[in-house]
């Protein structure tokens, strides 16, 4: 028994001063190469592509350097890169050699992103591309840039007609075919192959080369004005933020001052390119080191133009006026979806009223020869909206003014083995009338059919987010 006690215990201390011998990324010669390392491994963000360097890498519960400590990774671990936020990088083991004590199948966390190196040639490393990838061009206007491979998944921004990018790999097949690419700002998603057109030049990418003139304490340059609307949100507590570190200046190696959870309720006070300053209002996080009134920089990667969880704080429900009623839900996409399945109806809201959306539902299982890729049903629409009245503190009448078909064709037609029919705008079809629910509705005063189709319970209090309800059909939209 005591030999084994010690065997044991000199396997630990093995594993333990492996850890302080592990190798680098191959092109990470110093400590000013981070920044870039890092802008490099987020195009590599959703694949299986990059590889641990070292042995007993700590997996983190956040990304610090002080956080606790959840398990370890090894090179024979195979993991998925599931985020970067600067030295940092997010991972899921999909494949556990088992070769450490804590290491298995399925272990998530964060990891010192300098032991993380993807399998890119020197030259294409160097370039800032992913080898294998091709240049595309989006083929139609307010594209979702998908956070994965479904018309399901959360929309991460829009791309516009015309706008190159790199792409990555193709997912899926016919109809639900998705290409994984990434933007010149280095924002990376999923977008339909109905919509790309792979094929031409890569376009360059925002950043900068890893030189080793560039000052390590300036981080990547900003982007420019922010792509993701999130601009729409300046000076409201509408967002919410996903797990992030909050720094002191807008860089990703900027000294961190903080975390924020998805339960801290924030005030968004300025955008810079792909950075936002943001103000904790209200902090309900589980870390140590945020608080109420905290303040600094965060990657706008962690923000959601969606409230993520509820708001247990009944007095943070204010009651709307008429005049305050369609600016409050400026830029806002609420989406009617059945929560399983391949369809989907989209419907944003304009500060004046006005409203634009798209439905498209992909059916596989509906071909012939003719089009082996299967059907997607699909229509774009806009239109006004107009007040019709107060209904209660919480609920309001709307009216549909005008609606507008926006289908690219008529009638149907097959293009890349896939039939594509012109469809109505379901959700809003059949009806002239919307009722309009704001933040604070009382859940027992809204229809069994409203709860069903939103996916919510009788013994939740109240509605956390705006909502539209069509009292013809009984459709919600969130």
């Amino acid at each position: 028994m005591k030999k084994r006690m010690i065997l044991a215990t000199g396997l630990v201390l093995l594993l333990i001063f492996s850890a302080a011998a592990a190798d680098k990324a191959r092109f990470l010669a110093e400590d000013g190469d981070r920044a870039y390392h890092g802008s490099h491994l987020a195009l590599h963000a959703g694949t299986e592509d990059c590889r641990i360097c070292g042995n007993y890498l700590k997996v983190r519960a956040w990304p610090d350097g002080n956080a606790a400590v959840v398990g370890h990774a090894e090179q024979a671990d195979l993991v998925h890169l599931l985020e970067i936020s600067g030295k940092w990088a997010r991972i899921r083991v999909v494949y556990s050699a088992q070769s450490s004590p804590d290491s298995w199948t399925g272990l998530e966390g964060w990891v010192d992103a300098a032991y993380l190196e993807c399998g890119c040639s020197e030259r294409t490393y160097y370039a800032g591309g992913v080898d294998g990838a091709q240049g595309g061009e989006i083929t139609a206007g307010s594209v979702n840039l998908r956070e994965t491979a479904s018309a399901k998944s959360r929309s991460l921004g829009k791309l516009e007609r015309g706008e190159r990018v790199r792409v990555l790999g193709q997912y899926g097949k016919g109809a639900k075919t998705f290409y994984r690419v990434v933007r010149s700002s280095g924002q990376s998603g999923f977008v339909s192959a109905e919509y790309l057109k792979v094929g031409g030049n890569l376009p360059e990418m925002a950043y900068a080369s890893p030189g080793r003139e560039r000052n390590p304490s300036s981080g990547l340059p900003d982007y420019g004005t922010a792509s993701t609307g999130l601009d729409l949100y300046t000076g409201t507590e509408e967002l919410r933020a996903t797990t992030g570190q909050l720094r002191v200046r807008k860089t990703p190696d900027g000294e961190i001052i903080g975390h924020i959870s998805p339960d801290d309720s924030i005030l968004l006070q300025e955008l810079k390119g792909e950075w936002a300053r943001i103000k904790v209002t209200n902090a309900k996080s589980w870390y140590e080191d945020c608080w109420t009134g905290l303040e600094g920089w965060v990657s706008t990667e962690f923000l959601r133009n969606e409230r993520v969880s509820p708001i247990a704080d009944k007095q943070q429900y204010k009651a709307l006026t008429k005049e305050t009623l369609f600016p409050s839900m400026k830029g806002m996409m609420l989406d009617f979806s059945s929560g399983a399945g391949a369809w989907q109806t989209e419907l944003c809201i304009k500060e004046n009223g006005e409203f634009y959306g798209e439905y498209e539902d992909a059916d596989m299982g509906v071909y012939t020869e003719d089009y082996p890729g299967g059907t997607i049903y699909e229509c774009r629409f806009s239109g006004k909206l107009s007040i019709q009245s107060q209904l209660s503190d919480y609920s309001w009448q709307l009216h549909i003014d005008k609606l507008k078909i926006e289908n690219s064709h008529d009638t149907e037609y097959i293009e890349k083995g896939v039939l594509h029919v012109p469809s109505k705008p379901y959700g809003i079809e059949d009806t002239e009338v919307l009722i309009l629910y704001t933040p604070g509705m009382p859940v027992s005063e809204v229809s069994e059919s409203f709860l069903s189709w939103a996916g919510m319970y009788e013994s939740e209090e109240r509605l956390y987010g705006f909502a539209i309800y069509n009292p013809v059909h009984g459709y919600a939209f969130r």
